[in-house]
């Protein structure tokens, strides 16, 4: 079944190709119907080939994608883009600078690591002392 806007169904295309099998030139065949001489040529190959089932509307679907990758290309993708994601998420520059300086309690020097009590170690001496 054709579309709503196509010009031409089965059985034109069919009555078309048959004017030409009759003799009639494709240039002037088109020129009265105003139809591509690409587009006649390209009938008249298909009912050639393959007679009036050459004519039947086909579908618009590609046969095959050449945008496809293989399953190596496609998992790298995938793992490029979870990367992305990852950097996306994690802080960078000064916003970590600024949340690093948040950690630090007031009047404290240098590092600290938070442990499980809540208590900052200073990290890098002794902690005897």
């Amino acid at each position: 079944m054709s579309h709503a806007n196509a010009r031409f169904d089965s059985r034109g295309r069919l009555l078309l190709v048959q004017k030409v099998a009759a003799g009639e030139p494709q240039a002037e065949a088109t020129r009265q119907v105003r139809l591509s001489r690409g587009t006649m040529a390209k009938w008249w190959g298909r009912w050639v080939e393959h007679g009036d089932t050459g004519l039947v509307d086909r579908s618009s679907r590609p046969r095959r994608r050449t945008d496809a990758g293989t399953e190596e290309r496609i998992f790298l993708v995938g793992g490029v883009r979870e990367l992305i994601r990852l950097a996306c998420l994690q802080p960078a520059g000064s916003t970590a600078k600024q949340l690093e300086a948040r950690r630090r309690p007031n009047g404290s020097e240098g590092q600290t690591v938070g442990s499980a009590a809540n208590k900052t170690v200073p990290l890098g001496g002794d902690s005897q002392k």
